[in-house]
C-alpha cells in the first residue's frame, strides 16, 4: 500500500482537496438556502401579524357600526306606531349610508 501512496500521492492529494472543496460549497450552499428559509418566514410571520392586527381593527369597527344601527333601530322603534315598519326602516336606510 505504502509504494501505491508514494507513486500517487499527488493525484490523490489532489483528489481529497476537490472533495473538500465540493463538502465546503456544499455546507455553504445549505447554509444559504436554510437562511434565506429563515428570513422567508420570518417575513411571512411579520406579515401574517399584521394582517391579523388590520382584522381585528376592521371586526372591531364593523361591530360598532352594526350595534349603532342597532340601537338607532330600536329607538325608531320604541318610539313609533309601527315599530317593526319603522325599526326595518332604520336598519334599511342605514345601511344605504354606507359604500
Amino acid at each position: 500500500m505504502i509504494p501505491f501512496l508514494r507513486a500517487y500521492h499527488r493525484p490523490l492529494i489532489a483528489v481529497a482537496l476537490l472533495l473538500a472543496l465540493m463538502w465546503a460549497l456544499n455546507r455553504y450552499v445549505a447554509d444559504a438556502v436554510h437562511d434565506d428559509r429563515v428570513e422567508t418566514r420570518n417575513a411571512a410571520l411579520e406579515a401574517d401579524s399584521k394582517a391579523d392586527d388590520r382584522a381585528g381593527v376592521v371586526a372591531a369597527s364593523e361591530q360598532a357600526r352594526t350595534e349603532k344601527e342597532n340601537e338607532d333601530a330600536r329607538k325608531a322603534a320604541a318610539r313609533s306606531d309601527d315599530p317593526l315598519g319603522d325599526g326595518l326602516r332604520s336598519l334599511r336606510n342605514g345601511s344605504r349610508r354606507d359604500p
